[in-house]
């Protein structure tokens, strides 16, 4: 049985130095429902050099503009340009 070694170091997250432009990726995303019971996804970015960031993304239509901006920040992410999506029914990971 191998034993746990004590590292807290591991469990520390580096902020971005700054606002700019950098190259993440999704590493996490977490479902949740507010305490009004409105769909909240939670996607966690890391980038090359180890920063982490977060963000919350509610489902809203009022908001979802921010998944807008998120997309054309993602360019590898392959959504027609005009497709509708249904944000009440689950997706497969696998977009279209």
């Amino acid at each position: 049985m191998a034993l746990f070694k004590v590292d807290r170091s591991s469990a520390s997250t580096k902020s971005f130095d700054a606002p700019g432009i950098y190259s993440t990726e999704i590493v996490k995303a977490e479902a949740s429902l507010t305490t009004k019971g409105e769909d909240l996804v939670k996607l966690i970015f890391r980038g090359e050099d180890g920063s982490v960031a977060s963000d919350n993304f509610l489902n809203r239509e009022s908001v979802w503009w921010r998944v807008n901006s998120l997309l054309a920040a993602l360019p590898l992410i392959k959504i027609s340009e005009g497709q509708e999506l249904d944000f009440s029914k689950p997706r497969s990971s696998k977009t279209s």
